[in-house]
């Protein structure tokens, strides 16, 4: 390892997400400023297609790397067949810029989140239908879920915390107390820690799960 940067990837606007599929072959860059999910291939960076999505903010791609699922300014909430790269369903959420999105591990719903408007539109993705829509949150951010157990784990930065969701009853059922402004979580393989990002103090805290 060098730890250098070795390529740059130009032809883009303005990115606001990016996500890989599960083997790394594909990466889909969100361009915000063109309208345009981009798929580059990650062997010689190279730009392989783009689909047409007004104001792309965050993208999910789902487990099986068949379609990905992505939170527009405009439309709300698209899916792409990754087959085709071509819009599929296009589901209308809630007003308001999206912070980010994810797909559930164990079951066909995707979490979109609403740091403005404290909201989490969660979108079931086999009849590309809204499941359910909470509320309550202060500036829900991204989220992350438990590789073992159906849980959800959501940092509000203005909350100081971050919140649990049962992802099959859909229902928050707790919270973890002592973060700093918290943006950006991730749980690792084993389920038992994940990593929480403060910005308010530039600090990365270890929960244990």
């Amino acid at each position: 390892m060098t730890d250098t940067v070795i390529d740059q990837i130009r032809g883009f606007t303005a990115i606001n997400g990016f996500a890989l599929n599960s083997i790394g072959t594909r990466l889909y860059v969100a361009d915000h400023g063109a309208s345009e999910v981009v798929a580059i291939n990650t062997d010689n960076h190279q730009r392989i297609t783009a689909t047409t999505v007004p104001y792309p903010r965050a993208i999910a791609i789902a487990p099986g790397n068949a379609r990905s699922h992505v939170a527009s300014d405009s439309v709300g909430w698209a899916s792409i067949n990754l087959g085709t790269n071509r819009i599929v369903t296009q589901t209308p959420t809630v007003a308001g810029q999206a912070a980010s999105i994810a797909h559930a591990r164990f079951n066909s719903r995707i979490y979109i989140t609403y740091r403005d408007r404290g909201e989490v539109y969660i979108g079931d993705t086999s009849t590309a239908l809204v499941s359910k829509i909470l509320a309550g949150f202060q500036s829900p951010y991204q989220v992350a879920f438990h590789t073992m157990f159906e849980l959800a784990y959501i940092p509000e930065t203005d909350g100081n915390r971050v919140s649990i969701i049962n992802t099959r009853t859909q229902a928050v059922t707790g919270t973890v107390q002592g973060f700093n402004k918290p943006r950006g979580i991730v749980v690792i393989p084993s389920g038992r820690f994940a990593y929480v990002a403060n910005i308010g103090n530039g600090t990365v805290s270890q929960v244990r799960l």
